[in-house]
């Protein structure tokens, strides 16, 4: 708390965050702050405060770098905030595809947080997502080799396989929680070339 005084209380300044209204000497102040701040309790909030004023104002750059320091170097614990970084990355290039898969994973590790029916929801999310990121690997790779450029057949081979892997188990997780699994079965099609390697 100590280490905000100079940028106020976190406490009043939450609800400016949370409304995109901070400014920019405040948020300079309270990067500032996070970086000197020695306690890991007072790094998570202030970093918090910094990711909510940049989802409001949907400064979606800014949030991305807030959000990957956050959970490279203060907390990956929070499964909410690993998808929403993830699915951050995944809207990102195709270079960004690695990093939004390791990202669901993380998620998908600490999940136990969630309570039904927001576990089976955000678990199929998940899954989606990591299927869709190997798909735009795998096809992107393809269309490279369509267009004549040199690629390495290992490298198209191992997203091939995972958009495979990943599609069947978007396809069986969502059979399993009762929702339409239309979707994943045709990537997975697309991707293996038969239905057999899919069911």
């Amino acid at each position: 708390q100590q280490a905000t005084a100079p940028c106020g209380d976190l406490m009043t300044l939450e609800p400016k965050a949370m409304m995109g209204k901070l400014e920019d000497s405040e948020i300079r102040c309270l990067d500032q702050g996070m970086r000197d701040a020695e306690r890991m309790t007072v790094k998570n909030k202030i970093s918090r405060v910094l990711m909510k004023d940049a989802f409001a104002k949907k400064d979606m750059h800014r949030w991305g770098f807030v959000a990957k320091r956050h959970l490279e170097e203060i907390d990956r614990s929070d499964p909410d905030l690993c998808y929403k970084y993830a699915k951050y990355l995944y809207e990102q290039s195709v270079d960004s595809m690695d990093e939004s898969m390791r990202w669901a994973d993380v998620a998908l590790e600490n999940r136990t947080v969630w309570t039904s029916p927001h576990y089976e929801r955000n678990t199929l999310k998940l899954r989606g997502l990591k299927a869709r990121a190997a798909g735009r690997e795998w096809q992107s790779l393809e269309e490279k080799k369509a267009g004549g450029q040199e690629v390495d057949p290992a490298k198209l081979q191992r997203w091939r396989t995972d958009t495979v892997t990943f599609a069947r188990e978007w396809f069986e997780y969502s059979k399993a929680v009762g929702k339409p699994s239309d979707q994943a079965l045709a990537l997975c099609i697309s991707a293996a070339g038969t239905e057999d390697a899919c069911r």
